[in-house]
């Protein structure tokens, strides 16, 4: 979020992403962001991978695939990933 909500996203990695996010707050519509740990949310996870290797475009699938799927039962039946947070 730090970096959303910071001026210069210019030289930081996916940066594009970051400026289309900003551009997207700044319309005239009430937006709240929140933070959630990868390790929480496997599916949104996956599908952030999954368009890294795809590249940033808009996909469409005719049913889940396997990787979103299995993510999804992990978020329903809680498995996660355990992971070291420091702040």
């Amino acid at each position: 979020l730090h970096h959303i909500k910071g001026n210069s996203t210019r030289h930081q990695p996916k940066s594009h992403v970051v400026n289309a996010v900003q551009d997207l707050l700044s319309r005239d519509w009430d937006t709240k962001l929140k933070h959630v740990h990868q390790e929480c949310n496997r599916l949104t996870d996956c599908l952030a991978k999954a368009t890294e290797r795809m590249g940033i475009s808009a996909h469409c699938w005719s049913q889940p695939s396997d990787f979103a799927l299995n993510a999804l039962h992990e978020d329903i039946n809680g498995l996660s990933i355990t992971k070291l947070i420091s702040k």
